[in-house]
């Protein structure tokens, strides 16, 4: 009698140590706390389920690797017989100690714009988290595309795209949250690793890993299988020219009435949103100027994620800057003032406290890069009007708050060029 069974070709096993780069958010739904509750286990911890993480996962591989090697990861229904079961398993990522804040935002319109009288609240983990992904994968005999070195050099990649920043996860993982990388231990990053190959006859030594986990450490250069040949990067560093207000709100007597944001450490930093917020403003400014650029005017909003009034994916990344060797966090009374007739409102102070000078990277990532080579030439635009003080980022800009500084060393040529061909493209049509 013929044994039509399938067996079981090989198991992978993977343990990832993961450092958050910057603030994290992802629901649970709820709003027992804020508007926007973090993901907590039942003792309390906070995590990201493994669902996301497979999501993630999953696109990662349709768009950069093939459709069939994410169908046989994955798995897939096609109608009501055409079906094959998932050879990846992936864990919840939990954070031990790690330290939850509050943070403001302010809700947008369908122009993604800011609307009046609609601020809202949302808890962040900060960041410095750590926690460790699991990945294990199950070929069997009837797995004829993929075998333990194909299925190796994907989760590589993917591990890698993590690492560079491509992939994020959460709330706001366009706009400086949700970025992770690797634990890097005595200036070197790792994964550990455990693969049976059932070919070979493995299987006692697979019993015994199941009751005593003994993994390979392997180490990792992200360089090596970075997929990352169609994004553009840009990593700009910029000096505070003066100080810097992006505020934070405290009801607390013996705090200031608000602050510059920084992490649960002290540390300053500019959120991803308030770059997207002058970046985006004066991009469109630069096109609006000339009445042939309508229509690139819409191809624009596109990038970043309208399309026909609707929210799409967008296709450009602001990361979480974090400023360095900044003079002091200076704080100060100020008169409050009438916004109507710039006059001082009487009997009315408040206390701010401001971050003074210091350095920082302003990261952009733009996806797609053949499709998207004109709008990195109109970032450079954008970024050289920062550079040369004439873009001021965060709040308080009338008053000389948020002027940088810069240099960067960056070949403008390609770009440019791009824009003036994609511009005269609009005004031909």
């Amino acid at each position: 009698m013929q044994n039509n069974r399938i067996k079981i070709k090989s198991r992978q096993f993977y343990e990832v140590p993961l450092v958050l780069s910057s603030p994290l958010s992802i629901s649970s739904g709820t709003v027992n706390s804020t508007d926007h509750d973090v993901m907590r286990s039942p003792d309390g911890t906070p995590f990201i389920p493994g669902s996301s993480v497979a999501g993630a996962f999953r696109d990662y591989i349709t768009g950069n690797v093939r459709i069939s090697a994410a169908e046989k990861l994955f798995g897939y229904t096609r109608g009501e017989t055409d079906s094959s079961m998932s050879r990846i398993f992936i864990s919840d990522i939990s954070f031990e100690n790690a330290v939850v804040s509050v943070r403001d935002g302010i809700e947008l319109s369908e122009y993604k714009v800011t609307q009046n009288n609609a601020k809202y609240d949302y808890e962040i983990i900060e960041t410095g988290a750590e926690g460790v992904l699991k990945i294990e994968v199950v070929l069997y005999d009837s797995d004829s595309e993929l075998d333990i070195d194909s299925v190796n050099d994907i989760v590589k990649c993917f591990i890698s795209s993590v690492h560079n920043g491509f992939i994020r996860f959460g709330f706001k993982k366009n706009r400086g949250l949700g970025q992770f990388h690797l634990k890097n231990v005595d200036n070197t990053l790792y994964y550990r690793y455990k693969e049976f190959d059932f070919s070979c006859g493995c299987a006692d030594e697979y019993l015994h890993f199941l009751t005593e986990p003994e993994y390979e450490t392997v180490t990792f250069q992200p360089e090596q299988y970075a997929e990352n040949e169609n994004q553009i990067m840009f990593n700009i560093t910029l000096k505070l020219s003066g100080g810097i207000s992006i505020r934070t709100y405290s009801a607390k007597p013996e705090e200031p009435d608000f602050a510059h944001i920084t992490t649960h450490d002290g540390t300053a930093v500019i959120p991803g949103s308030s770059w997207n917020g002058a970046i985006r403003a004066r991009a469109f400014d630069i096109l609006k100027y000339d009445l042939d650029c309508r229509k690139l005017v819409k191809e624009l909003e596109k990038i970043w994620g309208i399309a026909d009034n609707q929210f799409i994916a967008s296709q450009i990344i602001f990361s979480e800057s974090r400023i360095k060797n900044n003079t002091c966090m200076l704080q100060m009374t100020r008169n409050k003032i009438n916004r109507f007739d710039s006059s001082t409102v009487d009997s009315a102070l408040y206390t701010e406290q401001t971050c003074i000078g210091g350095e920082t990277n302003l990261e952009i990532i733009i996806k797609n890069k053949q499709e998207n080579l004109w709008v990195a030439g109109l970032i450079l635009l954008v970024i050289r009007d920062i550079e040369n003080g004439l873009l001021a980022v965060g709040g308080q800009t009338a008053v000389g708050r948020g002027i940088f500084c810069g240099n960067s060393d960056i070949n403008y040529k390609e770009y440019t060029d791009a824009l003036k061909e994609k511009m005269n493209e609009v005004k031909c049509s």
